[in-house]
């Protein structure tokens, strides 16, 4: 093994608990059954209800109103209390072990002179954790030994990998940015033992976790709706029963008496029973005026729009959820995953000529050789070709997978060769290199496709010959890949050996440009027009740069006109809030978008009396996730930010929020149709 490390004592872990805790993230209680139950019955047509049902058992047992009618209004309470509490609560549950499920994680930690697997939450401070390619950092701590480069895209948005270094003494390690390390990052690449130094609650993630407790909460549109219905049903009822009294009194005294002298001679007995069935005719009339079929019907419709929703891979964690989403003013969304399908796959590769080649069958034989074999021999990652159908790659971060498996079947053929050299990627020089010798004696270059290009004097044509190269003409058509948000990667071989200290050969022949890009979902572009027609102002938040981010917006439809704002998040930082609020209706993309930014637009946008949705899948979008009228979370993100929403989103895709917003929409129909 790579590394070795004796680790914690069972007495040693057993202390570290005890003085330190463990690695246990405090998450927001869920309501029970009965909890959820009070709740609802705290509904403002439900304590009308409720009233009127006190007043007509107590008219009942004075004989002036028959007993099914007080039977008729419990059961209506009853009936819309419980369908809307079990339903709120069976998803709950379902939602619990769908959390459950996902937080069994094991991490591999060394204890007691030996590597051993055990639960995340059964880590302490001071354990030496091995991290490699897939794992998820545990707790934050520092790197003790190794290398890794690390997705950090949870934790702070950014859609860029991280390299982490080993710290070269613990004193300053927790300071030290290349070698500290945060709970909920992903790791990429490399190998490495990372040492724990705060776990559970005392997490930056634990302490995120924090501020949603504090996050602001106001009543849904369908709340407040019912408590204004709640309040016009009272003053109905109040003007008719004052009405209905006065006319009751009016027709003895005048109509049938003849006035007052007359009437207020007869016996008092006789004027106290007019004056009590007077009040109670009136208590009678605001009783009457109580629809007590509302809740039910709004429970019943609410409960079924759930189960359809499931269906379609929409998790409601709450009932109201569903008719906030079908109020919504404006969408803030992601980018990654949710519009687009969260993962860099090859477009295009651009040949020397300037041809475009969409596909890896589509390139000419012998050319397509050349790109194969030097894709193979010029990387760090290893193929498990156990499964020749779906072979693995390991050890290989995004762009290296993406280039690798655009090889399809060609990624298992086996090269009579060995590796004499080879310069590693780095951020610094921004290519990587690999030299072979055996069936073919070559130098293979990949990297940023500007440093690739400038070394190239000639490229391979599709006979797989040499030909002299026309830059201008590849810059040209590389500029056009660039507007269509890819990402460029050059490819290059040369006879010629590598020189010394990291130095390219001299002369080098360009085999093809790769045109990389996280590709649209084909839903993506019908469900934002949809959006847009209902009313709704989509905003896409990203950390991608603003070329690449308008170049997104306007495929997928975001950017519908000329007066469509595309603002960075240095941009915003300089504008007031008041400023933001002006140009709030035209805002359309944030690019490089921090955290912080969501968060700010979602209370900007509250403060406007807009109702606002917000979708998150990381760590750091689990507060504006928290504080938006409705939330959305994706399937494949944070337990926090599932935590935290009111609909988890399980298939991750844009469509299925239009769905909710669709749903929603009916829900108010169906309660106006009533």
């Amino acid at each position: 093994m790579k590394f070795s490390f004796p680790g914690l004592s069972d007495q040693e872990v057993s202390e570290s608990r005890q003085t330190n805790g463990a690695n246990v993230v405090t998450t927001q209680e869920s309501e029970g059954f009965y909890a959820k139950l009070l709740t609802n019955l705290k509904d403002p047509i439900i304590v009308i209800l409720l009233v009127a049902l006190a007043v007509t058992v107590f008219l009942a047992a004075l004989g002036f109103a028959p007993w099914y009618e007080g039977l008729g209004i419990a059961i209506a309470v009853v009936a819309a209390t419980l369908i809307a509490t079990w339903s709120e609560y069976s998803n709950e549950n379902e939602f619990q072990r769908l959390l459950e499920e996902a937080s069994k994680v094991k991490v591999k930690v060394f204890r007691n002179k030996s590597l051993v697997e055990i639960f995340i939450d059964d880590l302490v401070v001071n354990d030496l954790v091995l991290l490699q390619p897939g794992d998820t950092v545990p707790a934050d701590g520092f790197l003790l030994e190794g290398d890794l480069e690390l997705n950090e895209s949870a934790l702070t948005g950014e859609s860029e990998t991280v390299k982490k270094a080993a710290a070269e003494n613990e004193k300053n390690a927790a300071e030290n940015e290349k070698a500290a390390m945060s709970r909920a990052a992903l790791v990429e690449d490399g190998e490495a033992v990372m040492k724990v130094l705060e776990v559970g609650d005392k997490t930056k993630y634990g302490a995120t976790l924090k501020e949603l407790t504090s996050a602001e909460t106001r009543p849904s549109p369908l709340q407040e709706k019912l408590a204004i219905l709640g309040k016009q049903i009272s003053q109905f009822g109040y003007i008719g029963a004052l009405m209905i009294a006065f006319s009751f009194m009016f027709n003895h005294i005048f109509l049938e008496a003849g006035g007052w002298e007359i009437y207020f001679s007869k016996p008092s007995g006789e004027i106290i029973y007019h004056l009590v069935t007077a009040i109670i005719l009136a208590i009678i009339i605001i009783v009457v005026a109580v629809p007590e079929g509302l809740p039910m019907m709004i429970a019943v419709v609410l409960s079924m729009n759930m189960r359809k929703l499931l269906n379609a891979k929409v998790l409601v964690r709450k009932l109201l959820g569903i008719e906030t989403s079908g109020s919504l003013t404006v969408l803030f969304t992601d980018k990654t995953g949710t519009l687009t399908q969260g993962k860099l796959t090859v477009s295009e590769l651009l040949g020397g000529n300037g041809e475009h080649f969409t596909s890896f069958a589509e390139i000419p034989d012998n050319l397509r050789k050349t790109v194969s074999f030097a894709l193979r021999n010029n990387t760090t990652a290893s193929i498990d070709t156990e499964d020749a159908a779906n072979p693995k790659i390991v050890g290989a971060n995004p762009t290296e997978q993406a280039l690798l498996k655009f090889l399809g079947t060609d990624l298992t053929i086996e090269d009579d060769v060995k590796m004499t050299a080879n310069i590693p990627f780095n951020s610094a020089y921004k290519f990587s290199a690999s030299q072979v010798e055996g069936s073919q004696n070559l130098t293979m270059v990949k990297g940023a496709a500007e440093i690739v290009l400038a070394g190239c004097t000639h490229y391979l044509d599709a006979d797989g010959n040499k030909a002299e190269l026309d830059s201008a003409k590849v810059t040209e058509e590389m500029q056009g890949l660039s507007a269509r948000a890819m990402r460029l990667i050059g490819l290059a071989v040369s006879e010629q050996a590598l020189g010394p200290e990291n130095e390219l050969p001299k002369q080098m022949t360009l085999v093809g440009v790769f045109g990389l890009r996280d590709e649209m979902r084909k839903e993506s572009k019908p469900a934002v027009e949809t959006a847009r027609q209902a009313g709704i102002q989509v905003v896409m938040i990203t950390g991608d740069a603003k070329d690449t981010a308008e170049a997104i917006a306007k495929e997928v439809g975001i950017l519908e006109n000329d007066n469509s704002l595309v603002l960075t998040s240095s941009e915003l930082a300089e504008m007031s809030d008041e400023e933001i609020v002006k140009i709030l209706p035209e805002l359309r993309v944030v690019a490089r978008a921090l955290p912080t930014d969501k968060s700010r637009l979602v209370k900007l946008a509250k403060s406007m009396d807009w109702v606002v949705g917000m979708t998150g899948d990381g760590v750091n979008d689990a507060p504006a996730v928290k504080n938006a009228d409705v939330g959305f979370s994706m399937g494949n993100g944070t337990d926090m930010t599932k935590e935290s929403s009111d609909i988890v989103i399980l298939d991750n895709n844009f469509i299925s929020l239009t769905n909710a917003v669709r749903y929603g929409r009916t829900l108010l129909k169906s309660i106006r149709k009533f």
